[in-house]
């Protein structure tokens, strides 16, 4: 099961806030993408979670435009990725499986392959990724550096990231020594989202692109892998279910922090942002253990079906929220779009594939199913 429109679709909805091409790139808009990585529809309150809390989240979906059947790129980590960096569905992409390298990374984009950062980045956008990455290995000549990133902060291999408590963590190229204690326990995602802010903080004067590819909840679920679960003391829940609570819960907080910081900064207004999961919830064994726990809501199982399964259904992208929220409630669209549109640059790559959903957000008539049968085909209704 898959939740995340492709990235080519998510920053397409920042057309509407745009001015003609020839505006300047002051008056354009920052686009602020929230991914969070194997998290389930069901484990949201604005998709029916009843135990664990998500006011944050559940606020962009209220505030904003809610997708109730999108599909991502791919049904994994490394390809979902490819796909949303750089708008081609998987018959057309590079990198179409989990595909390791050792000691450290997976498969590269090709070296001229473009992603959105770089067009961004070409059209006067600051651009960052905080999280992680997992598309090209260090000296590979796609780390995100090489592929328009002017900040990179968090993880390069994905197999690395499953380590929440970790000795060492890359800012841009240079590997970062992490001093971990048993009475100082630093924990990635903590350090991520300040990275995260100080980008936001850095770069407010400027139209900026930030990609906060979170690495929760993301298993390894221990005790370990998480600050505290003492919120959660008064529960039957497991080991396993309260980790698990305590990493949705912490993304949530974390979400508001980034929202609160806009806010200080008087960019809410002129920030598109957009939440989503990379291809869906977790699979297997852990599945069905975090589908008996008390907090899932009911009818909610779908929803944590394994994400490497490409028979699924269909998953949900949990918000969106934009500068002046488009008008009416989507019925139908199709992704994925051409990320050029949002960059005010003329033609798009012409090997990108997807139609606009820009009609759907403005409450306006699709246009016709221009991706039928590709992978990256979403279905959004009210």
């Amino acid at each position: 099961m898959r939740i995340a429109l492709c990235l080519a679709v998510l920053v397409a909805a920042g057309l509407p806030l745009l001015a003609a091409e020839k505006s300047s790139v002051a008056d354009r808009p920052n686009i602020l993408l929230i991914m969070a990585d194997d998290l389930g529809m069901g484990d949201l309150g604005c998709y029916g979670q009843k135990q664990l809390k998500t006011p944050n989240i559940d606020r962009l979906a209220a505030e904003g435009m809610q997708f109730f059947s999108a599909y991502s790129g791919a049904s994994v980590c490394a390809p979902s990725r490819c796909s949303l960096m750089t708008g081609r569905h998987m018959g057309h992409a590079t990198v179409r499986g989990n595909w390791e390298v050792y000691p450290e990374g997976q498969a590269p984009l090709g070296q001229d392959e473009v992603t959105v950062a770089m067009m961004l980045k070409e059209a006067g956008y600051a651009t960052g990724i905080c999280g992680k990455w997992g598309l090209g290995g260090p000296e590979s000549g796609s780390d995100p550096n090489d592929k328009g990133f002017d900040l990179f902060f968090g993880y390069n291999c994905q197999r690395h990231a499953h380590r929440y408590l970790t000795d060492y963590l890359y800012c841009n190229r240079e590997r970062i020594k992490i001093l971990q204690a048993p009475e100082r326990r630093l924990y990635s995602q903590n350090l991520i989202t300040d990275a995260s802010l100080r980008f936001i903080r850095e770069n407010h004067r400027r139209p900026f692109f930030l990609f906060c590819a979170w690495t929760v909840p993301h298993g390894i679920w221990r005790i370990d892998q998480v600050p505290s679960v003492d919120a959660y003391a008064d529960t039957n829940w497991s080991d396993t279910e309260k980790v698990y609570a305590a990493m949705v819960e912490g993304l949530d907080s974390d979400v508001g922090r980034v929202l609160e910081t806009l806010k200080e900064l008087e960019m809410d207004r002129k920030t598109l942002v957009i939440f989503a999961s990379d291809n869906g919830g977790v699979g297997g064994e852990v599945a069905k253990r975090l589908e008996a726990m008390p907090s899932v809501a009911k009818g909610a199982a779908s929803s944590r079906a394994a994400s490497a399964c490409r028979c699924s259904p269909g998953g949900r992208v949990a918000a969106r929220r934009a500068a002046k929220p488009a008008t009416g409630r989507p019925r139908s669209g199709t992704s994925c779009r051409r990320h050029a549109d949002l960059a005010g640059q003329a033609p798009p790559p012409a090997d990108v594939d997807g139609v606009s959903i820009v009609p759907v957000l403005l409450g306006k008539k699709p246009p016709r199913a221009a991706v039928l049968g590709a992978p990256a085909a979403a279905l959004a209704r009210a």
